[in-house]
């Protein structure tokens, strides 16, 4: 009634001129009002056409007011038939069930109360009975869920009260990679990141680059310089960055370079300007930027209403809730280090609401033209050279794949005991490492780490 006074107050005002179609889902409102049949005879008045959705809104239409309508498609009947089997299996629904779907708007006159009550007495008969509850609450949802747990129906009932929309979805998380590249990336010459390593003073940093800016900054403390994204002129001259490669890098030279390293070397001005010590220095934070990347889906994802998922960029993984077709935690493999690229896996781990990464130098690396010798993708920030030791793999799990990410580089550079103690005193990660004792490979693993 209320939208049906709206608009006949639209159609009075606008001129004769104007053609006004009416598109009718429903003729009559759920909630009767006494003065809403007069509403609805004047608002018809004003219209020169009518569409409806079906045959029966169209009738109810032209018994009421005469009017003719032309009618729409319906979404539903543009709906394709599939087999019961595939639609268990698209749903991710047990086939051992009887199953009873609820779909719509959940309001009281829509009768989801009384099914609650008459589902109580038939579970009593027969345990293999779900209902299905798909649709928008317009009343309160507690009051739902108090009634059933009230009824004990919890392990009877599946709740989807939220949906979210592919297109929506990917249009989102590219918007999202756009706006963390414009901060972050080292490839963008107009990137926040790449005018403060140009030497551009006064950069005025994003949320985004402040968050990243501030970890570095805790695990450079915990991990004691082993995590420093201020490797990136090693990385450059190595030939793993942005930049070109130096044909042969001499002793004089990387001593040169080291003088650049350093995060003490940075400082926060006014909480939004960086002040770098020397002009020259170069930040590169691709070993935590995308593990942030990953954070900032996630939460977008869970704010678009997703209680259970999984992503996966290049290895780094953060998993939310469950597996919804195993309703279980998520169960995570973790790759035996070969150079060949025939996975092999070694470990397996379950997580629910944590992050995990993985870093490793036995597929990543690169051969100089000139010397041939075989460069890895992980630099020793302390030394400033190429990582060489045992340690083939390390994996860390965390709260959040930010951290994960960080720790995992810093602790493949490091001693392995020197990162089983620093892991060991921090209660917020866990860590597995993949060590080679020559042909074979040894497995170590933090207190806290839980293999399947």
């Amino acid at each position: 009634p209320i939208t049906g006074l709206s608009y006949l107050l639209i159609n009075s005002i606008v001129s004769n001129k104007i053609k006004k179609i009416g598109l009718f889902h429903n003729i009559f409102p759920h909630e009767k009002y006494f003065f809403d049949k007069k509403i609805l005879k004047y608002y018809i008045k004003t219209l020169d056409k009518a569409l409806t959705l079906s045959k029966y809104t169209s009738k109810q239409l032209l018994d009421f007011s005469n009017l003719d309508s032309y009618i729409l498609f319906h979404p539903v009947d543009e709906l394709k038939n599939i087999s019961k089997k595939k639609s268990l299996e698209k749903l991710g629904l047990n086939k051992n069930f009887k199953y009873i779907l609820f779909m719509g708007m959940i309001r009281k006159y829509k009768g989801l109360e009384l099914l609650l009550r008459a589902l109580k007495k038939v579970v009593k008969f027969d345990a293999n009975i779900k209902l299905i509850i798909a649709g928008e609450f317009i009343e309160r949802k507690k009051n739902y869920k108090k009634l059933i747990k009230e009824l004990s129906l919890d392990n009877y009932i599946i709740l989807r009260d939220k949906f979210i929309e592919y297109k929506k979805i990917q249009s989102g998380i590219d918007s999202l990679f756009k706006v963390i590249n414009s901060s972050m990336s080292t490839y963008l010459p107009n990137s926040l990141i790449s005018k403060i390593n140009d030497g551009k003073e006064n950069v005025v940093l994003d949320d985004h680059f402040l968050n990243v800016f501030k970890k570095s900054s805790q695990v450079f403390s915990i991990t004691n310089g082993y995590f420093d994204p201020t490797v990136g002129s090693i990385v450059n001259a190595y030939g793993f960055g942005p930049s070109g490669a130096i044909n042969k890098i001499s002793p004089f030279q990387i001593d040169s370079i080291k003088k650049l390293i350093g995060w003490e070397k940075l400082n926060l001005v006014d909480e939004r300007v960086i002040s770098k010590q020397h002009p020259n220095i170069f930040i590169d934070f691709n070993s935590i930027a995308k593990g942030y990347m990953i954070d900032i889906i996630d939460k977008y994802l869970v704010r678009l209403g997703s209680e259970n998922h999984l992503i996966d960029i290049g290895g780094e993984i953060k998993a939310t809730g469950i597996n919804i077709t195993t309703k279980k935690k998520w169960k995570i493999a973790i790759d035996y280090p070969e150079k060949n690229m025939e996975r092999k896996i070694i470990n397996v781990v379950s997580i629910k609401n944590q992050a995990i990464a993985t870093s490793g130098n036995y597929r990543k690396f690169k051969i100089d033209s000139l010397t041939g010798q075989m460069y890895v993708h992980l630099i020793n920030p302390l030394k400033g050279l190429p990582s060489k030791s045992s340690i083939l793999s390390v994996s860390v799990i965390s709260k959040d794949c930010m951290t994960a990410d960080a720790f995992a580089t810093a602790l493949m550079v490091m001693p392995i005991e020197l990162g089983k103690k620093i892991v060991n005193e921090n209660d917020f990660i866990e860590a597995y490492w993949i060590i080679s004792n020559g042909k074979e490979v040894d497995e170590v693993f933090s207190k806290k780490w839980k293999s399947n």
